[in-house]
C-alpha cells in the first residue's frame, strides 16, 4: 500500500497467488477504484505515486524480467529494463523529479539514477556493498539513504550524496570476536539442470586445503526466495573448519524471471527436486564437492524438500532439516491469515491434488535414526531440528 503525497489517493495491492497481484488506484474522496494491471496469468506489480498524480511502476506484464515503467490510460509504459537483472525495488523523490531503481543481478544489488523529466537513467552508483535495502531521500532531495550489508558486511545504514560519488557509512554493526577481513566471500558459479534449464549459486570455498571440499547444500524457503550473497554465519562456520558451503537457486528462484519462477508449479514441481540431484552432480562432477560427504539442509521450503533429496541421492550424508520442514502441505490451508492460503495454491495445488504435484512419496514420518538429533512440535506434521 503506497499513499499519495497529498493523501488523497492510495495503491492497494490485491494477491491472486504466489507469483500474481493486482494493483489499484483508490481514490479516497470518492471511494472510487481503478484496476492498473490488468492482466492474464502470472504478474508481479508493484508502484508509488508521484507528486504530479503519476502511477510510476515496477512490472512484468507482457515480459519476463521486472522492469520499470508509468502507468498509461490503457495500458504500462516501459521506461527502463536490464537485460541481465530485474527490479528490485525503486523509490521516488520529494519532487517526482528522480528515481531510484534498484536492480537484481543474479541476487547482487545495482544501484541506478533515473531521470523522471527525460525519463532515462542518468547514472549507475558504484555500491560498497552486495546487498541494499530500504531506500530512501532525504526531505531535501540531495541525499540517498540505504541500509547495506554483504558476505563480509553486517547490515549498516549508509547515505550517499547525490552529485559526490561518495558513499558514507553511519553506523558501525558491532561484531565482538570476528575479523571481518578473515571471513569467506562467494563466488557465483552458474551449470545446466538435467534438461538444460540453467541453475546459478553461492559458493563459498575454504581458504585453505585444496578441493574437493566436504560441501553442505543449503536451499532457501519461499519456495520462490532467493538465495544472496549475505553474511552467512553457518557458511562462515563451516568454512573455517574446511567444509564448503553452496546456496542454489534452482528453479522456482526469484530474481531470474517470470518464467523461471513458474518452472516448479503444479506437476512441474518434482523437476525441482530433480535440480537437487543436478546441483550435488555438478559440484561432485567440477572438483568442488567430496563425493560421499555431501549433506544437505535448508528452511522451510528448503528443509522439506532435503528429505526426499537425502532419499534419492545416494553421495549425500543422512540430513534433516534445520528447522519447520514440511512433510504435507496440508497446514498451509488451514492457517488463518488468507495470504498464506492462497500462497500454496498456484505453485503447488490444494491438498486434494497434491499427489500429481509432488509425486507418491507418502508423508514423512518421525525418523529413528540416531543421525539426526530432531524434536518434534505438537503438530505432527512439522519437525524442529537443533
Amino acid at each position: 500500500m503506497a499513499f499519495s503525497p497529498d493523501n488523497k489517493q492510495v495503491l492497494v495491492t490485491r494477491l491472486a497467488s504466489r507469483g500474481s497481484n493486482d494493483l489499484y488506484l483508490y481514490n479516497l474522496a470518492t471511494k472510487e477504484e481503478k484496476l492498473l494491471t490488468r492482466h492474464e496469468g502470472p504478474g508481479t506489480f508493484f508502484g508509488e505515486i508521484a507528486p504530479s498524480g503519476q502511477v510510476y511502476l515496477g512490472f512484468n506484464k507482457d515480459r519476463d524480467l521486472l522492469a520499470f515503467g508509468q502507468s498509461t490510460p490503457h495500458s504500462i509504459q516501459l521506461l527502463a529494463e536490464r537485460k541481465d537483472a530485474e527490479l528490485a525495488d525503486f523509490t521516488l523523490n520529494h519532487a517526482g523529479t528522480q528515481a531510484v531503481l534498484v536492480w537484481n543481478e543474479k541476487g547482487r544489488n545495482k544501484l541506478t539514477l533515473f531521470d523522471l523529466k527525460t525519463n532515462k537513467e542518468t547514472q549507475q552508483l558504484v555500491l560498497p556493498v552486495e546487498l541494499v535495502a530500504g531506500v530512501a531521500f532525504s526531505p531535501n532531495d540531495q541525499t540517498i539513504i540505504f541500509t547495506g550489508s554483504g558476505s563480509k558486511e553486517p547490515t549498516n545504514i549508509w547515505v550517499y550524496t547525490l552529485g559526490s560519488n561518495h558513499f558514507r557509512k553511519l553506523t558501525d554493526s558491532p561484531h565482538p570476536g570476528v575479523n571481518l577481513a578473515t571471513l569467506v566471500a562467494p563466488e557465483l558459479v552458474s551449470f545446466p539442470s538435467f534438461d538444460g534449464v540453467p541453475l546459478s549459486g553461492w559458493l563459498y570455498k575454504p581458504q585453505t586445503g585444496k578441493g574437493p571440499f566436504p560441501t553442505v547444500i543449503s536451499y532457501h524457503g519461499g519456495p520462490e526466495g532467493q538465495s544472496v550473497p549475505s553474511l552467512n554465519p553457518t557458511a562462515q562456520a563451516l568454512v573455517q573448519q574446511g567444509v564448503a558451503f553452496f546456496l542454489p537457486n534452482v528453479r522456482g528462484s526469484s530474481g531470474f524471471g517470470k518464467a523461471f519462477l513458474n518452472l516448479d508449479n503444479g506437476p512441474l514441481r518434482v523437476n525441482g527436486v530433480k535440480d537437487i540431484k543436478a546441483v550435488s552432480d555438478y559440484l561432485v562432477q567440477a572438483g568442488l564437492a567430496k563425493a560421499g560427504a555431501l549433506g544437505i539442509m535448508g528452511a522451510p521450503t528448503g528443509a522439506t524438500w532435503s528429505w526426499p533429496a537425502s532419499r534419492s541421492i545416494r553421495t549425500c550424508l543422512p540430513p534433516g532439516p534445520t528447522c519447520s520442514g514440511w512433510s504435507t502441505s496440508k497446514p498451509s490451508f488451514s492457517i488463518p491469515n488468507p495470504g498464506w492460503r492462497l500462497s500454496p495454491r498456484w505453485s503447488t495445488g490444494t491438498p486434494s491434488r497434491r499427489r500429481p504435484c509432488c509425486g507418491s512419496s507418502p508423508p514423512f514420518t518421525k525418523p529413528t535414526s540416531s543421525k539426526l538429533r530432531c524434536s518434534w512440535s505438537t503438530a505432527p506434521t512439522i519437525p524442529t531440528c537443533r
